[in-house]
């Protein structure tokens, strides 16, 4: 028979369980990200109010036994992060629809220090979606960007001081996923098929895109349609799942 859970479950191996105290089923909840810190502990985000009965900002740590906020929980407010990162100094980089976090007014992304949130400067608009740290170490986002400069990237990197496009290069829908690969290259993901107008799809790389450090190129081979995620496996390569039919015209059906 099946298990009513709210929001988070945790499978052993054999069979599914409520994993911690639940999000409150009384707010619109949603979980969009779980990340694990270098300490053990999870980090939840996701549009919610309260989890385990714990007021919270959208965002919440469990230890193993408690959950607690990440920061001073602010006022019920439409926002969502889709997605943080843990960089290697120990910050914390969330993004999203975020308005202000713990009472700072932000623009979509912010940065937690273990004490404040803070802003992280250089866009000025858009709807951030995904984030990580390249390994040289560059935060680098995705989303419906708008920079200083007018400029409207699909994807850009933070080197410190402002955020730069990846590449002139321009894709033609947004990016839902990033990931590095062992040689430094970056991977993105999402319902694109063009770049610069050139379609994608009779190359057969559909919704994948490949940055060595000049500019987007097709991932070949790849898909007859879109992916809308994407892991790197440093020993089985790359998994993708989405709206296709074959890799490398094979039969895949998503995945």
């Amino acid at each position: 028979s099946g298990m009513q859970i709210t929001g988070l479950a945790r499978y052993d191996g054999t069979a599914w369980s409520v994993f911690g105290d639940p999000v409150n089923a009384a707010t619109i909840a949603s979980i969009t990200g779980l990340h694990a810190r270098p300490n053990g502990d999870l980090l939840v985000t996701g549009m919610f109010e309260t989890i385990g009965g714990v007021a919270v900002n959208n965002i919440a740590q469990w230890n193993g036994s408690a959950w607690s906020p990440v920061g001073p929980a602010s006022p019920p407010v439409f926002q969502l992060i889709r997605d943080s990162v843990v960089m290697s100094n120990g910050d914390l980089i969330v993004t999203g629809f975020l308005q202000s976090i713990g009472g700072v007014p932000v623009n979509n992304i912010a940065r937690w220090n273990g004490t404040v949130w803070t802003p992280v400067p250089g866009i000025v608009a858009g709807l951030m979606r995904t984030v990580f740290e390249h390994s040289n170490g560059d935060l680098i986002v995705s989303g419906s960007l708008t920079l200083p400069n007018g400029e409207t990237p699909k994807v850009a990197r933070f080197d410190g001081t402002s955020f730069l496009p990846m590449s002139a290069d321009r894709l033609d829908a947004e990016v839902v996923e990033l990931v590095e690969l062992s040689n430094g290259d970056v991977v993105a993901a999402g319902p694109f098929t063009s770049i610069d107008h050139a379609s994608l799809l009779p190359s057969g790389a559909g919704g994948l895109a490949r940055w060595s450090g000049g500019v987007w190129e097709p991932l070949t081979p790849g898909t007859d349609g879109v992916v809308l995620d994407v892991i790197a496996d440093p020993v089985l390569g790359l998994h993708a799942v989405g709206s296709f039919h074959s890799v490398e015209g094979a039969n895949a059906q998503g995945l």
